[in-house]
């Protein structure tokens, strides 16, 4: 490998690894892609971008949370992202929480 232009790219003669969909090049290899929970052996296999390999599990990293929106797979969160899809969702939540209420009272 060598970088260019901060590209990395496979040295003349040399390609990448072609690996099937739901797999991962890793050195040599193919690897599974896993969700967050799932045994790993790199943090290439973690399908969310905000989760890492560790200690041969994927977890979020440490200012994410794991979170399950929409009945979907495990997702990581930032809990400080005020437009992020989780805070947005509760604030719609408090919003008609609020209004039954003063429905209710009247």
């Amino acid at each position: 490998m060598a970088c260019v232009l901060g590209q990395c790219e496979c040295k003349l003669g040399f390609q990448s690894r072609r690996c099937p969909l739901e797999e991962v090049p890793v050195i040599d290899r193919c690897l599974k892609k896993v969700e967050l929970g799932e045994r790993c052996v790199s943090s290439k296999q973690c399908g969310d971008a905000a989760a890492e390999c560790r200690f041969g599990i994927c977890q979020c990293l440490c200012t994410f949370k794991q979170t399950n929106i929409l009945g979907g797979p495990p997702r990581c969160t930032n809990p400080d992202d005020p437009l992020g899809f989780s805070n947005i969702l509760t604030r719609v939540e408090q919003i008609f929480q609020n209004r039954q209420k003063g429905f209710n009272e009247g």
